[in-house]
């Protein structure tokens, strides 16, 4: 009897073991897929949420990380792939509705970017994407815009460019969207009534720096 329980108790455990081991490999746990892993696969998949048509010259470059709480979704993944691109060093421009090239972000300056006029400082225009846009807006108080130009470039992102229309008093800038937003807020704080005692200093600033750049180029072509 004893040994007939014993073997009955073995018969069991082997078949415990061999059902669970059996079990385990053909349902293994499901790993999580990013399918945003690569620009290349995140391009796709964002095409497939929103319907996007890409353009690109070669293989994109790069790969994306990020944190386990993280959840794409249709709302928010037009916004990631903007900053993915842009981390990797690439950005988009726009062609058409719908239909997108994607580049270089240091090539951006040879491709036109869309353009939107600003008015009153209201930055709702501006999209919060890493996309580079173009924008343009007039001072209020346009005494001195190349002066407020000049204090703005420390904040310009890396392939960021801004220039002065002197005659119209207005400043044109090309940056991320996001970046747009805080520099346009920033020309709003520079754009105010100049005082006398402030319109001479800066006379006397600009006067020197026309001087020691007329110096400089009479020394270079007057060499020894």
């Amino acid at each position: 009897m004893r040994q007939f329980l014993a073997t009955t108790s073995l018969i069991t455990m082997i078949t415990l073991s061999v059902s669970t081991h059996a079990k385990d490999k053909t349902h293994p746990t499901p790993k999580r897929k990013n399918p945003c892993h690569t620009l290349t696969s995140c391009a796709d998949h964002v095409s497939h949420l929103l319907g996007h048509k890409y353009l690109f010259a070669e293989k994109l470059k790069g790969q994306v990380n990020f944190s386990k709480n993280f959840k794409l979704t249709k709302d928010n993944i037009n916004e990631y792939f903007s900053e993915a691109l842009h981390l990797n060093g690439y950005t988009r421009v726009k062609i058409k509705d719908g239909v997108y090239r994607i580049l270089k972000a240091r090539d951006i300056r040879y491709s036109p970017a869309s353009i939107i006029e600003v008015k009153d400082y209201n930055t709702s225009s501006i999209p919060s994407l890493s996309d580079y846009f173009l924008v343009s807006l007039k001072l209020k108080h346009p005494d001195y815009p190349s002066e407020i130009t000049r204090s703005l470039r420390p904040f310009m992102s890396r392939y960021g460019r801004i220039i002065t229309v002197e005659h119209t008093g207005s400043i044109i800038i090309q940056d991320t969207g996001r970046n747009l937003k805080r520099i346009v807020g920033i020309i709003k704080n520079l754009d105010i009534p100049i005082s006398d005692e402030h319109r001479e200093r800066l006379e006397k600033i600009i006067k020197r720096r026309h001087e020691s750049k007329m110096s400089q180029k009479c020394s270079s072509s007057n060499p020894g």
